[in-house]
């Protein structure tokens, strides 16, 4: 197995040696925040919390799923006083929310988790990629700063407080790959290398972890 692994890197290296002769060089990503309100911690006084889905790319409702990073941070932090909307169900196993919430959810469905459940605050999350800035998804702010990206993502997290309508918290993380020109500083040549990064979707994983570590 090890003889294997030494053949193939040679290989690798070699293939790599004819093929970019200028070698392999690893472009690492650039990561900024943004803050929408002052506040990072969660309420910890024994409020319920409710997880929504994780959207993707498009804001449509056929497209979300939970990240199991997600979770396990939430549930970590608010232990049993989280949960995910599968788990509300009244005495008869009847899930208590009959649709699907999306991200920017509504006042109407803010308003039905007020007098039909337990719940103080939903966490809602979302992913967005740099392909969604052609369907016109991302903010003009964020636009801006992946113009010049071959590969990016941002991720957004939002908590809302039921009750009243409010968000605790809103903030965002954008993580992008530049393009640049590879040219030979002195002769000005472009060079014959390898480069290698992060697509966009890892980046949409990375960011989501990053933006999970600011809250507090």
């Amino acid at each position: 197995m090890k003889l294997r692994l030494c053949y193939l890197l040679f290989f690798v290296f070699t293939s790599c040696s004819v093929l970019f002769p200028d070698g392999v060089s690893y472009q690492m990503p650039d990561y900024s925040f943004s803050y929408l309100t002052f506040n990072k911690r969660l309420d910890y006084n024994g409020k319920k919390y409710l997880l929504n889905s994780t959207q993707f790319g498009e804001s449509n409702f056929n497209n979300a799923s939970y990240l199991e990073e997600v979770v396990q941070f939430f549930k970590k932090q608010l232990r049993d006083n989280v949960k995910l909307k599968n788990d509300f169900r009244n005495s008869e196993n009847k899930i208590l929310i009959p649709f699907i919430i999306d991200y920017d959810v509504s006042k109407e469905n803010i308003q039905f988790l007020k007098e039909s459940t337990n719940i103080d605050y939903i966490i809602l999350s979302k992913v967005l990629y740099l392909e969604d800035i052609e369907n016109k998804s991302l903010s003009n702010v964020h636009k801006k700063k992946m113009y010049f990206s071959k590969e990016g993502a941002v991720s957004f997290i939002k908590i809302i407080d039921v009750n009243n309508g409010k968000i605790l918290l809103e903030m965002t993380c954008t993580g992008k790959i530049s393009k640049s020109e590879d040219k030979d500083m002195q002769t000005g040549e472009n060079l014959n290398r390898l480069n290698l990064y992060k697509g966009s979707y890892a980046l949409g994983e990375k960011t989501m972890k990053k933006l999970l570590k600011k809250i507090k």
